[in-house]
């Protein structure tokens, strides 16, 4: 979702079914559809907890997406 300011927000749920604090990741909208990233895809990043309008939100600066072991062993 399109939250200003140049970032989207997004939700993450763990494998286990956590809930994570909001996400915002600062891409456009046209970067985004270019992103090898999809719905299911587990992922590793770097990113700050932060407070905005007293929620907790973390702000991303790098997502990589984590590959299957099916990808893996394709690589081999």
């Amino acid at each position: 979702m399109d939250v200003g300011g140049g970032y989207l927000a997004f939700e993450l749920i763990g494998k286990d079914g956590e809930e994570f604090p909001l996400m915002l990741l600062r891409i456009g909208k046209e970067d985004l559809a270019y992103s090898t990233v999809e719905e299911g895809d587990q992922v590793a990043g770097i990113g700050m907890l932060v407070k905005v309008q007293d929620q907790w939100t973390v702000q991303i600066f790098q997502v990589n997406r984590i590959p299957t072991e099916e990808e893996i062993k394709d690589y081999s």
